[in-house]
């Protein structure tokens, strides 16, 4: 009996004796030398202890993303625990930054870090033969008149390690852009052979302006294999085969260099003729599909303007209805392709020309002009005119004629409603659906309704017992509904936490990505202040206040809004 309560009151000294070691807290970065938006991991390890990290404002350097992983081992007999917690940030400013203490209130006391220096330098686009990633950026014509056509195009070179792409599209401020079809080739600059990369874009300016092109930015990621040779388990041989390493992925940014340019004005017109609104090169011709009709018949008379430029932009002189016919012009018709040098192809407009009486009567012909940028030139296109003749006596099948005005004038106002040709003795009546309110009720649409409202109900019961899931308009509803509940909770850390984790969910959910990701991409800065704002109440101090129901009704704000 006594030896059976020494030996309990053994046991219960070994679970009250503290065999872990002693409690410490660490930082570390894992690169101090980066380049402008260039991102990188600040780590803090806190060893034998439970609490939260306090992150500091860290002017220069921008978080993005945090993590949390926890480890425990026990090495003779007593136990050792680690929390790392991992925030990726990304720095915003050039120089040295320096990243102060940060605080820690554990279980077993409060810690404080020490301070890191991080040198962030200017990113640059790469360096030709020596980088695995580079670009530049390209005008065609840096001074270009104003609806002058230029080609804008960003060249990025990537070798093998690279295994994605992707690019901010640049504020084209003071031009419309259209963007083209890419091209991808290969090409080898010293002895690297990368994969040449060519986004195009067909730029129109529309106002005179000095300017640039602002850098784009472009991120890459990028991989490499491992070998775990390094490790005494894998030296022998069998592990050198190819499948036994690792594959790392880093991001890498760059930008390209600005672009400069000046937007120039017209020069005077001194031809003095009908400015077609075209910069480019074009040239024009007519034709008529018949050149004798009878009084009841018409003409199909077309000018067709070939060339390249701003085509979508022409416009021709009007011609205008004479005594001797009428003209009814039609929509243009384009046929037109994008290129480097703007639109190629051709317009056509057609016009029906209806004679009033009989005779040889003139289309008069047409006199316009365009610039041509290249050889700093305005020129004139003259249309020459057409001649028919019109034979027969006039008013002898009057009835025709007018058919075939109703007929010119309808194909050309498609949505006019052609109304049937009635007796004298009929009453037009305008025909409408039948309606639950109409004047005389039908009632077997009384009675399908009913039917259909008894189906919809039966299904509705079915399928709640299946999935009330099913019943969810969207994943959006299914989140506002989750804030509703959070919005009544206590201000705590953990319901902030679960505020983001909804927030993320709806845009992984509609998006494919982070919320983070995503609003990177705009430039709404009141919700990057918010979600600013979301990180600092959840990753800050235990006894940091906050407002949980405003952040709630922002985080509904920015589910609604996307």
């Amino acid at each position: 009996m006594k030896r059976l309560l020494f030996f309990s009151i053994f046991i219960i000294l070994i679970f009250l004796t503290d065999f872990s070691f002693a409690s410490s807290v660490a930082i570390r970065a894992d690169r101090t030398e980066v380049k402008t938006n260039e991102t990188f991991n600040i780590i803090v390890s806190v060893e034998n202890a439970k609490g939260s990290v306090n992150l500091p404002q860290i002017e220069g350097l921008k978080v993005l993303s945090s993590s949390t992983s926890s480890s425990i081992r026990i090495i003779n007999g007593k136990r050792e625990e680690k929390i790392i917690y991992t925030f990726n940030v990304l720095p915003v400013k050039e120089g040295k930054i320096i990243v102060p203490p940060f605080e820690i209130e554990t279980n077993k006391g409060s810690f404080k870090t020490n301070n890191l220096e991080i040198n962030v330098s200017k990113t640059d686009a790469g360096i030709p033969g020596k980088d695995n990633f580079f670009a530049r950026a390209f005008i065609s014509d840096s001074s270009p008149y104003i609806s002058e056509a230029v080609e804008f195009k960003i060249v990025i070179y990537s070798d093998e390690s690279v295994l994605k792409i992707g690019f901010e599209e640049p504020d084209f401020k003071n031009f419309k852009a259209e963007r083209l079809d890419d091209r991808t080739y290969s090409k080898i600059i010293g002895k690297k052979t990368y994969t040449v990369s060519e986004i195009i874009y067909a730029l129109y300016p529309f106002s005179t302006a000095d300017g640039e092109i602002p850098p784009v930015r472009i991120e890459a990621q990028t991989g490499r294999k491992t070998s775990r040779q390094n490790n005494p388990f894998f030296n022998d041989p069998f592990f050198s085969d190819p499948g036994f390493s690792t594959f790392q992925t880093s991001k890498k940014i760059i930008f390209t260099q600005d672009v400069p340019y000046v937007i120039k004005k017209l020069p005077k017109n001194n031809l003095n003729s009908f400015f077609s609104n075209i910069i480019g090169q074009i040239t024009g011709a007519a034709d008529i599909d018949k050149k004798t009709i009878s009084p009841d018949d018409f003409i199909n008379y077309r000018i067709t303007v070939k060339g390249f430029g701003n085509l979508s932009d022409i416009k021709l002189p009007e011609i205008n209805s004479t005594d001797e016919f009428k003209i009814y012009p039609d929509n243009p018709k384009f046929e037109l392709k994008k290129s480097s040098k703007g639109e190629e192809g051709e317009v056509t407009f057609n016009y029906a020309v209806v004679p009033s009486k009989s005779g040889t009567f003139e289309i008069p012909g047409q006199k316009f002009c365009y610039f041509d940028p290249e050889k700093e030139k305005w020129n004139d296109i003259e249309i020459e005119k057409k001649t028919f003749l019109v034979t027969g006596e006039m008013g002898k099948n009057p009835e025709k004629k007018q058919n075939t005005e109703n007929k010119i004038i309808e194909k050309k106002e498609d949505k006019k409603i052609k109304k049937p040709k009635l007796r004298d003795d009929i009453i037009y009546l305008k025909e409408q659906k039948e309606t639950m309110f109409s004047s005389v009720p039908d009632y077997s649409l009384f009675l399908k309704l009913y039917i259909a409202t008894g189906f919809c109900f039966c299904l509705f019961l079915m399928f709640r017992k299946i999935s009330p899931a099913l019943f969810s308009k969207n994943i959006r509803n299914v989140c506002l509904k989750k804030l509703n509940r959070l919005e009544k909770k206590n201000p705590e850390k953990k319901n902030i936490h679960e505020l983001r984790s909804v927030i993320n969910n709806y845009f992984q959910e509609k998006y494919g990505e982070t919320v983070e990701t995503f609003i990177s991409k705009t430039d709404d800065d009141e919700i990057k202040k918010y979600l600013s704002e979301l990180e600092f109440a959840e990753f800050s101090g235990i006894n940091t206040d906050f407002d949980l129901k405003k952040l709630v009704l922002n985080g509904k704000n920015l589910i609604k809004r996307f």
